[in-house]
């Protein structure tokens, strides 16, 4: 029987977590998760519009949180970028290649100077020799004639048999064959000046080659150095591509102001002016990281919080339109994602706290769920009326309840530390503002302050009193550093006092509904069960007064017992007044009144008795 037993409760043993106080632990936990997650989400998303691009809206729309306008911000950094000149690098390998292409045009020129030297003076051996040879014959004639009779005239051989002219009187005859000075177009011809022009790296005209033959070598030195210098020093201060023209005329003009000849000024054009070279370049990667750093300086274009995006009664654009979808202000849009999750990570965030909190210092009450119950339902509550308050105004939140309800309760430190999560609850029911979480945090600390001692609920009206008058100085603080304004300060700060007095009201008026649907004793209950106009207690007096005195005596024995080891001696004086009680009803049920008859748990099931 007892294995047909153990078989029949397997199935149900599978199912024994759904019993475990953990359990019911975490269901209510994702019920006020669901609860304070739709409470935050309806008070933070905006009012929706239906509007297209062009529609003209009848009221401004402002911005419910930060947005960033992309296309001014894309527009801005474009303009930064577009502002930013291109960066050029000097490069000096150009500067210094043109140099040396210069004098190598110069080499050339010495070169084509010294073979022009070798050919002249190959010439004037040639001359050399013709005189020589003239002067010879000439000596030969003059011998034959001093050796001829007298009066006889001796001719001298002729190539033309028409010549009779006398030539002992012609001395400027050889002058037909011999020159002193060269015919340089001859001398210099078309053949020579072809070879010359190959000798040299740059092509040169025939012209130019004549003139570099027949310059003085000082002329020519100087037009080097000149011309050196100057490509120089032009290059050094940097050509770009586009100036070069520029820089061309620049050096043709100077080179025309220079004291030299016509023909040396041509000839140093010609070598100079093709020379200059763009040597300031453009470089696209300096140029690129110097406009990301202008785009990087740029501001984003940014609506503030609670500035219009669109104005009423002008037309919307496009990029508008963009902007109110990503903030989820255009009805038939998708779901505003960053919204939704920011709404749950700080619903999870503040709930995260407070199971924190519990595990850490209040395990206890884990494993009574009818105690997470009860946070969990004030923490709901008292969010939903903080909503409804801040419709109205945000200081008008009677936020401050939870902390004194659970102070009183359960117990002042469970109180503080939900009174924690309820001002980070506060600010996010109230559009995100910081202002009315530290009124929360104010005041309900100066309200749990206030309830070290709670027999009475006029002690709840002053609690209420001093949280009216924590709110007021923390929002006129608060709004003097805001704001600055004394009328609208004070006038800020009376709705945070009529918050906290609101907050009271609410206390006062729900504690015996949450005393009663939890099953709490509160202090104030205790105090009221030990008021001896209570009717059992009454009875107790009336039927039974031994039994009352002697509970009187116990009451008076156990609270100041529990006192001195720091117990709750007002539990144990209330508990003193109803340990007799039964005695109204069954008195022989109790050993000291079974002076002479039987005990009658004797007879009893034990779980009966």
């Amino acid at each position: 029987m007892m294995q047909a037993a153990t078989k029949r409760d397997k199935p149900y043993q599978a199912f024994r977590f759904l019993f475990h106080p953990y359990f019911a632990d975490s269901v209510i936990a994702l019920a006020v998760f669901a609860i304070l997650f739709t409470l935050v989400l309806t008070a933070v998303s905006p009012e929706r519009y239906e509007l297209k691009a062009g529609d003209i809206p009848s009221e401004p729309i402002a911005a419910p949180r930060d947005v960033e306008d992309i296309h001014a911000t894309e527009a801005r950094i474009e303009q930064a970028r577009n502002q930013v000149n291109d960066i050029y690098t000097l490069n000096h390998t150009i500067t210094e290649a043109v140099v040396e292409e210069t004098e190598e045009v110069f080499l050339g020129i010495e070169t084509v100077r010294g073979k022009s030297a070798e050919k002249l003076a190959q010439w004037e051996e040639e001359q050399r020799q013709l005189q020589e040879q003239h002067e010879k014959e000439q000596g030969q004639q003059e011998s034959e004639a001093s050796s001829s009779p007298e009066g006889e005239t001796v001719e001298p051989a002729s190539s033309s048999g028409a010549e009779s002219a006398d030539t002992t009187n012609s001395p400027e005859e050889p002058q037909n064959d011999i020159n002193s000075e060269p015919d340089y177009n001859q001398l210099y011809d078309s053949a020579f000046i072809r070879d010359m022009q190959a000798l040299l790296p740059i092509q040169l005209s025939a012209d130019d080659i004549q003139t570099i033959i027949l310059a003085e070598q000082r002329d020519l030195n100087q037009l080097k150095q000149y011309l050196t210098d100057s490509l120089e020093k032009m290059m050094e201060t940097g050509i770009k591509q586009e100036q070069i023209a520029e820089f061309k005329a620049n050096l043709r003009d100077s080179i025309q102001e220079k004291g030299i000849s016509n023909e040396l000024k041509l000839l140093g054009s010609n070598i100079g002016v093709p020379r200059l070279k763009a040597n300031l370049l453009y470089d696209p990667d300096k140029t690129l990281i110097e406009k990301q750093k202008a785009a990087e300086t740029i501001e984003k274009v940014v609506f503030k919080k609670g500035q219009f995006i669109v104005q009423a009664g002008q037309p919307v654009t496009e990029h508008q339109i963009e902007m109110l979808s990503e903030l989820g202000l255009i009805q038939d849009q998708m779901v505003d994602i960053p919204l939704v999750l920011g709404v749950a990570l700080s619903v999870f965030v503040a709930m995260g706290f407070a199971i924190i909190y519990l595990v850490n210092f209040e395990k206890k009450l884990l494993h009574r769920p009818l105690r997470i119950l009860l946070i969990g339902a004030i923490l709901c509550l008292v969010t939903g009326l903080s909503y409804v308050a801040a419709i109205f105004n945000p200081y008008l939140m009677p936020s401050a309840m939870t902390g004194i309800l659970l102070a009183v309760l359960i117990n002042a430190k469970v109180g503080l530390a939900m009174n924690i999560v309820m001002g980070m609850l506060a600010g996010l029911v109230s559009g995100m503002q910081m202002s009315p979480a530290v009124m929360t945090l104010v005041g309900g600390i100066v309200g749990i302050g206030m309830l070290k001692s709670v027999q009475q609920r006029s002690t709840l009206v002053w609690t209420g009193m001093g949280i009216a008058a924590g709110n007021f100085l923390t929002v006129f603080a608060y709004e003097m550093l805001i704001q600055g304004d004394w009328v609208n300060s004070i006038y800020s700060s009376l709705w945070g006092s009529l918050g906290g007095i609101l907050a009271a009201i609410l206390t006062i008026g729900t504690l015996p509904v949450w005393e009663n649907l939890f099953h709490v004793v509160t202090p104030i209950k205790l105090v009221e069960l030990g008021n001896p106009n209570q009717p059992i207690l009454k009875r107790l007096l009336m039927e039974t007064p031994g039994t009352y005195h002697h509970s009187i005596i116990v009451a008076n024995l156990a609270e100041s017992a529990a006192e001195a080891i720091g117990a709750n001696g007002l539990l144990a004086r209330v508990g003193a007044y109803y340990h007799d009680i039964g005695k109204l009803e069954r008195p022989y049920f109790f050993k000291e009144n079974q002076l002479t008859s039987e005990n009658p748990h004797d007879k009893l099931d034990p779980e009966l008795s």
